[in-house]
């Protein structure tokens, strides 16, 4: 997302707070003190922005440190309830037809066929979190950094469809996978009965993912024997195509060129 567009949905967020809150009244001491709306974001995007503890925003506020948790927490609630339905919501499919206008993008920008969006995942780093040994081994992972790990699934046109964040880690690929909501959706029958023959098999709308995902009917992921065979080469050579644009997002995300 740009900075402009990233304007216009705190704006449109600001707007809803409007709409839920009304005109708030705070307790500062035992006078009342009238806040406006924009007042209480403009105090959560400067949270944001410098980082700076409660109690530093508390004194130069003049609202208690609980008040001032509390809009931090309410503002960024909206926030990401409001950036979500935008922005991720939006461009996951519903209909068997918007199902398939998916999976010929995939096609006909990636070469891959029936796939109709690519998963994946990355570590953001993080402070050695307090807890004890257990706390710092759950949240120590396999490149030697303490960290929180996120997974993202996009579309052809690197548009998020869905999205997962805050598991430690530690935590294996497969088993944040299993305990998201996508999984249990899709287990539920949400993929579309829709499908690709090819021979005497249907291919359903599938998911393409690295070989750190579980393997199903509806997720695939490239081979991984020592020596391939060369229709297995071409799979995966195909298959790494379609998951650039997951490749491609991260490294953006990150900074990389």
């Amino acid at each position: 997302m740009t900075i402009l567009g990233f304007s216009l949905a705190v704006k449109d967020a600001i707007l809803q707070l409007k709409a839920a809150w009304g005109s708030l009244v705070l307790l500062s001491g035992q006078n009342p003190l009238q806040v406006r709306i924009c007042c209480l974001s403009g105090l959560q995007m400067y949270r944001l922005g410098r980082g700076d503890h409660l109690y530093t925003i508390s004194e130069m506020s003049g609202l208690g440190i609980s008040t001032v948790s509390s809009i931090c927490q309410e503002v960024c609630q909206v926030l990401v309830n409001h950036l979500w339905n935008e922005t991720v919501s939006t461009h996951m499919p519903q209909t068997g037809e918007e199902f398939k206008q998916k999976i010929l993008n995939i096609e006909e920008f990636w070469q891959f066929p029936c796939c109709w969006t690519a998963i994946d995942g990355c570590h953001i780093p993080m402070k050695c979190p307090s807890g004890g040994l257990q706390a710092c081994k759950e949240y120590h992972n396999f490149k030697n950094f303490y960290s929180i790990s996120k997974k993202l699934d996009l579309n052809s046109h690197y548009r998020f469809v869905w999205g997962s964040y805050g598991f430690p880690g530690n935590s294996y690929d497969a088993v944040i996978f299993r305990s998201t909501d996508l999984w249990t959706r899709i287990k539920e029958g949400f993929l579309p009965v829709i499908g690709k023959t090819v021979g005497n098999v249907t291919v359903p709308p599938l998911i393409v993912g690295d070989s750190a995902f579980p393997l199903h009917t509806w997720l695939t992921k490239p081979y991984t024997n020592a020596v391939l065979a060369p229709q297995q080469r071409n799979f995966n050579y195909h298959l790494s195509r379609a998951l650039m644009v997951t490749v491609r997002v991260l490294l953006g995300m990150h900074g990389s060129p």
